[in-house]
């Protein structure tokens, strides 16, 4: 007798075994998922802040109670800045800041998760002065965050990356005059008053001018 229940217990534990992995294997799953779809939104609105500059927009994304999520909040306010105090002595206008990210590790624990993953940026632009068409830049940047998840929703408790775009906007030099220089190959046509400027690009540009 005993020995038929020992082998039902065995056959009941063999046959509960699959079935806890899946279960485990598919939360896992949600959460990462949900996670993703988390920073996705994070991203593109971070990135669309360095066009519209509207703090609120991000505002919301942070535990301004702790001390290391308003530092990565305000890491954001300074990379702005920086980025558009750049664009501004160039004369050009950022119109538009497209992310795409990958996620390359991830850890939940509870109600915290530990995320690391790699940003492209596509930073688009045109020139106050003059007339051609949209141009942009890249930036990439890798991202170590941890996450925390308070009534429900995902918040970002600590982030640490290298941004070039993070700098003291101060230090900044102004442009030199008559900035941006044309080529004297390039070729000027007037349409109803407006000088249209015929050039080939890309044309390369630095952050770090």
């Amino acid at each position: 007798m005993f020995r038929l229940v020992l082998l039902f217990g065995m056959t009941l534990l063999v046959g509960l075994m699959p079935l806890n992995a899946y279960e485990a294997f598919a939360q896992e799953d949600y959460d990462k998922r949900e996670v993703d779809s988390f920073l996705t939104q994070l991203f593109v609105d971070r990135n669309a802040f360095l066009v519209n500059r509207l703090p609120e927009s991000i505002n919301k994304y942070y535990i301004h109670t702790e001390k290391v999520s308003r530092y990565a909040y305000q890491m954001e306010l300074r990379r702005e800045k920086y980025i558009n105090t750049w664009a501004d002595k160039r004369g050009i206008r950022l119109i538009g800041a497209e992310p795409t990210i990958r996620i390359t590790r991830f850890e939940k624990n509870g109600d915290v998760a530990h995320v690391s993953l790699i940003q492209m940026a596509k930073i688009s632009y045109d020139y106050n002065t003059v007339y051609l068409p949209p141009q942009s830049f890249g930036v990439g940047t890798r991202h170590a965050l941890t996450l925390k998840k308070i009534d429900g929703n995902w918040m970002v408790l600590k982030e640490w990356y290298l941004d070039p775009l993070e700098e003291n906007s101060e230090l900044i030099a102004d442009s030199p005059v008559g900035f941006p220089h044309l080529s004297p190959t390039t070729k000027l046509r007037r349409i109803k008053g407006d000088i249209i400027v015929n050039v080939q690009w890309p044309m390369p540009i630095s952050t770090r001018a």
